[in-house]
């Protein structure tokens, strides 16, 4: 009887939980925003520092403190080589925007000739299709330049964690007393940081090679701001669905602007789609493995979550944090079933052995 009657009360704490943890995001996004960011620096220099540790230069492997100052170097000159290349070139495609007007007119001129008709109609306005383009394409810029405009809180915050996680293993420690147990925690907590960072090394190369294979394409092709739309693409590969989308659609009408004929066009978005493709429904799912793939719908209700708080770095980043929280929960015997609803398929990391 007892439990009939706290069953709903838990339900509501439950809920009522759940509706503070989303104010708290929504409220404090200035301060979690640039927080979720560093965590994922932070995993990721881990990687990369690990990678470089295991190199080895002459029958020598570089120390774990020099590992992780080279990985910080290089990945602030990395970061300055972007946020160089963004500002340049979202300023010469803003410039260019009445030039692409006048050609896509133009094409349009010659297709509806090929059809019979003599002009363009009425109720196709090139103002409201360039002006509702070139919004989305500010929207994206923006937001992706609103990255690199906290990158000085988001350094500073992975500079306190990587000076912090020295101290992990001592905290640990003075939290849990018995020795068998602590040793099961952290063998728990090493194999979850293991696979939460090799799941951002993996997708972060994955982003890597399709920015790369973008940029390969549209130089041969010679579509202009070869560079710049392959940052963009390296961004937009960590949005599933969405992102590949916008990544081929973008680049394959400025083909069609820019050449006025629909070979490049073709070719530019047959290229595309197929290296997107490949990505996305065969290397990634091949690198993470099963245990690793979220639940389409998952995935979508994270996008649409996350979209509608933080726009789209949110986005961005909401896979990547579904894939964290899985693993988690995948952790424990009491959150393994939230692992589960998240999974694709129900299969899971397994921390029993």
């Amino acid at each position: 009887m007892l439990n009939n009657q706290t069953n709903p009360l838990k339900i509501f704490l439950w809920f009522g939980l759940l509706v503070l943890v989303v104010y708290l995001i929504m409220v404090g996004q200035s301060i979690l925003m640039p927080l979720v960011i560093a965590i994922f620096i932070w995993y990721l220099l881990n990687a990369f520092a690990g990678t470089i540790q295991k190199l080895n230069i002459f029958g020598w492997h570089p120390p774990r403190i020099l590992s992780f100052v080279i990985a910080f170097i290089i990945l602030l000159v990395l970061i300055g080589l972007l946020v160089e290349l963004i500002a340049i070139n979202v300023a010469q495609v803003a410039s260019e925007i009445p030039t692409y007007q006048a050609k896509f007119e133009d094409i349009l001129n010659k297709v509806l000739k090929h059809l019979g008709l003599s002009k363009i109609p009425s109720v196709i306005k090139t103002d409201d299709i360039m002006h509702f383009g070139t919004a989305i394409f500010s929207s994206i810029a923006s937001e992706v330049t609103s990255i690199f405009g906290m990158i000085l809180t988001v350094i500073l915050y992975v500079a306190f964690l990587l000076f912090e996680q020295g101290s992990f293993n001592k905290k640990l420690s003075a939290l849990i007393s018995d020795p068998d147990q602590q040793l099961k925690t952290r063998k728990t907590l090493d194999r979850v940081a293991t696979n939460i960072r090799s799941f951002i090394w993996l997708k972060t190369l994955a982003s890597v090679l399709a920015g790369v294979a973008s940029y390969v394409i549209l130089k041969i092709v010679g579509v202009e701001f070869a560079s710049f739309w392959a940052v963009l693409i390296f961004f937009l590969n960590y949005i599933p669905y969405i992102g590949a989308i916008i990544g081929t659609v973008f680049p394959t009408f400025l083909a069609l602007i820019q050449f006025g004929s629909f070979i490049p066009f073709i070719i530019v978005g047959v290229t595309m789609t197929a290296v997107h493709f490949f990505i996305g429904s065969v290397l990634e799912p091949w690198m993470y493995g099963r245990s690793l793939r979220l639940s389409p719908l998952v995935i979508l209700i994270t996008l649409a979550f996350w979209g509608s708080i933080w726009g789209l770095i949110g986005m961005i980043f909401s896979v990547p944090i579904m894939v964290i929280i899985m693993i988690i929960c995948s952790a424990f015997p009491k959150t393994r079933p939230i692992a589960i609803i998240l999974s694709k398929n129900g299969e899971i990391e397994s921390f029993n052995d």
